[in-house]
């Protein structure tokens, strides 16, 4: 794919030694897979951390709205940033951050303290994904881009949803969350030595174009915040059933337009982020398709943990290894993606429907799962999953490294993933709002068959009391069972029914979006939004 631009962005020097390029990208990395632990700490550790802290579940959803809540607003804050102040700065300073908060949160003995260090870690991570992204993007070789977003994405995409949930899932188990901090201190210690040793100095101090646009911050944090409370908490309030939720979500909408129109009247020079790079086709399909993309990784993520926890009955660290299975397979998604990308000459735009394809097959194998699934049944749908996951993102990163002007690559790189990120959000809490209202509907609608009247309801309650009985518990209190267990085994085969439809939706989600997508595409061609 012929490239746009060879202009670097403000701030940017060329590197003279490769060698040193190649110890940035890896101390990068090395921070991004930090990010990975941060972002996952509040998973399968979150129930052992809410019950060290004697937090209730209100308390503790604060420690994932103000990690993301940071994160989103640093995603568009540090597209500025990264041009006033350069990227040496700004990476040095998530390198700090991440060495002060992941000591912070490994030492903390208050829900308050543990909140505050939370926060600081989202600022640290959206600040490093967009300044290290761009970053890699600017420095190293174009044509060898593919490979070098790979390594990448290990950091930023597997990790956060293959090793990091085994690890913590293990440490809960056998050990102490805290230690996943530990470990993250460490990492970033490694991180922030390889970039101040081989990080290059600017050979000009970047200049501060115009005053900052507060206004507009205040804007974007005044969308950002109710938007993920309602994201993350709506489905605890049964949505629009509650004035609250409404209320919060008209505030984040008004204040998310009043962001965006403030944005494309000021002069570039103020602006936080320029949204003339939506004019450049390939990476406004990749703006656009990065929504779809987060509802399909962190949603079905999310319902495979499930899937593994509530049907197969594993524990946080057996969940963990089979997460990492499935997810480690991205990194043959990679592969692919490089080789037909690479060395074959396929257009990265047209490569997701390659990942979308086998994304759909895998959700539709699992769709059809029951309650007596074997575990190579999920495993084989996880492998399926993690393949077509590493050819989409793979294919939609290296259409805005391509697609874009270098000088634009720090607004292509958080914009993009703030999309991701929104997209995740909206994932989780639609395919949990809907696996909520499915299992009660399924409850109801099995209730009824539940009586002594029916044939085979009363014969496998005599199966279940010949057992009862047979295991040496006496008739009377095999009677006194029977009730309980037939409740619990109806629970829990409305969670699975529930779950499987999930999957199916997650398929009419991508059929639905997919000619949405494209009509977009094309309409933005037609319109002229590309000159």
């Amino acid at each position: 794919m012929e490239t746009v631009s060879d202009s670097l962005p403000a701030g940017y020097t060329e590197m003279k030694q490769p060698r040193d390029a190649y110890w940035c990208m890896a101390g990068v990395t090395c921070l991004a897979a930090v990010d990975g632990f941060n972002a996952t700490i509040t998973g399968l550790s979150g129930p052992f951390i809410q019950g060290e802290f004697h937090a209730t579940p209100d308390q503790f959803a604060w420690t994932s709205i103000a990690y993301l809540v940071a994160k989103l607003v640093c995603f568009i804050i540090g597209i500025r940033l990264a041009h006033d102040f350069g990227p040496r700065r700004m990476l040095l300073l998530s390198s700090l951050l991440f060495l002060a908060t992941s000591f912070t949160v490994a030492i903390s003995d208050s829900l308050d303290i543990f909140i505050a260090a939370r926060l600081f870690q989202g600022i640290a991570g959206g600040l490093l994904i967009t300044v290290g992204q761009s970053f890699i993007a600017a420095y190293l070789p174009r044509d060898r881009q593919p490979t070098y977003q790979m390594i990448l994405a290990i950091g930023t995409v597997i990790l956060p949803s293959a090793l990091a949930p085994f690890i913590n899932g293990w440490l809960a188990e056998e050990a102490d969350w805290r230690v996943i901090s530990w470990i993250a201190y460490g990492m970033s210690i490694i991180g922030a030595g390889i970039l101040l040793r081989y990080l290059p100095q600017e050979s000009e101090p970047p200049q501060r174009r115009e005053a900052y646009d507060w206004l507009g911050a205040a804007l974007l944090v005044a969308a950002v915040v109710p938007v993920t409370y309602v994201l993350l908490e709506g489905n605890r309030y049964n949505w629009w059933d509650d004035r609250h939720v409404c209320i919060l979500l008209a505030v984040g909408l008004a204040a998310a337009a009043l962001f965006v129109l403030r944005q494309c009247l000021l002069p570039v020079g103020r602006a936080w982020v320029d949204f003339r790079i939506l004019r450049h086709p390939h990476y406004f399909f990749a703006f656009v398709v990065a929504v779809l993309a987060g509802v399909i990784l962190f949603g079905s993520g999310g319902m495979l943990s499930a899937v593994v926890t509530k049907v197969l009955g594993y524990g946080a660290r057996d969940t963990g290894m089979v997460l990492m299975a499935g997810t480690s397979n991205c990194i043959l998604g990679f592969a692919a993606a490089i080789f037909l990308i690479q060395f074959k000459g396929a257009d990265p735009m047209k490569m997701p429907v390659i990942g979308l394809s086998f994304m759909v097959f895998a959700f539709w194998w699992i769709s059809g799962a029951t309650s007596n699934m074997p575990e190579q049944y999920v495993i084989t749908a996880a492998l399926v999953r993690g393949f077509g996951m590493g050819i989409l993102f793979l294919s939609l990163t290296l259409d805005w490294v391509w697609g874009v002007p270098r000088a634009d690559l720090p607004t292509a790189a958080g914009l993009f993933n703030f999309n991701r990120q929104v997209g995740g959000m909206l994932g989780m809490s639609t395919l949990g709002t809907y696996v909520t209202h499915q299992g009660h509907a399924a409850q109801s609608i099995f209730a009824p068959h539940l009586t002594a009247s029916t044939a085979t309801f009363a014969d496998y309650q005599s199966r279940l009391f010949a057992e009862l009985t047979s295991s040496g518990i006496s008739a009377d209190q095999a009677q006194t069972l029977i009730p309980s267990l037939m409740g619990g085994i109806l629970k829990r085969e409305a969670v699975v029914l529930s779950l499987t439809d999930s999957f199916l939706l997650i398929v009419v989600i991508i059929l639905c979006a997919a000619p949405c997508i494209g009509g977009l595409v094309g309409f933005q061609k037609l319109t002229g939004w590309d000159h």
